[in-house]
């Protein structure tokens, strides 16, 4: 099935075959198609760095929240504490007065 008029590489002068490459149609249909295929890899990795983005965020907003919350702990902890000191500093003072009214 060889074209007669396309020339041979065993033709003097002729150092590959030479084949019809398609219509200008056809390349510029293909050429389309990469370039969509180019731009939607862009948008692909777009959108990936995009959810990495959001992904650290989320990541530092939880630690923040969790770090307010042990906080918030740690301060009622405290004011626990000295409720409790303070109650027995009453309660201690109060056997206090009435050790002192008994003298």
């Amino acid at each position: 099935m060889i074209n007669q008029e396309t020339p041979l590489a065993e033709e003097i002068g002729v150092d590959s075959p030479v084949r019809p490459q398609g219509s200008k149609k056809s390349k510029r249909k293909n050429k389309g198609k990469a370039k969509m295929a180019e731009d939607l890899a862009e948008k692909k990795s777009s959108v990936v760095k995009q959810q990495s983005l959001m992904e650290n965020f989320r990541n530092v907003r939880e630690k923040e929240l969790l770090e307010r919350e042990k906080a918030r702990e740690d301060e009622n902890k405290h004011r626990q504490n000295l409720m409790a000191i303070k109650e027995k500093g009453v309660t201690n003072e109060g056997t206090r007065n009435s050790n002192s009214e008994v003298y």
